[in-house]
């Protein structure tokens, strides 16, 4: 996030497009990576709560269903900056 945050307030100093391209690929690594962040602190909280709750299993169900391709979006989005010109990454 702070990469992303220090990347825009120096964006003046690079060409428009390929500044542009650089933050929005940050920006699509740090949401991946956020949904990740997420699914990590809710499982455990559901795992918890199924106990009591069993409606909770749906939640564990979902996390279980889309893991793998919250994985992959967030592999595709970190791959994506290594594309970037050598003075981006």
């Amino acid at each position: 996030k702070r990469l992303r945050y220090a990347a825009e307030a120096m964006s003046s100093l690079w060409p428009a497009a390929a500044w542009a391209a650089y933050v929005r690929r940050l920006r699509d690594a740090q949401d991946a990576l956020g949904r990740l962040q997420d699914l990590a602190v809710a499982e455990p909280m559901l795992r918890d709560a199924a106990a009591r709750e069993p409606g909770a299993a749906f939640g564990l169900g979902y996390i279980a269903a889309r893991r793998g391709e919250f994985v992959a979006d967030a592999g595709r989005a970190l791959a994506a900056i290594g594309k970037l010109p050598a003075f981006l990454r």
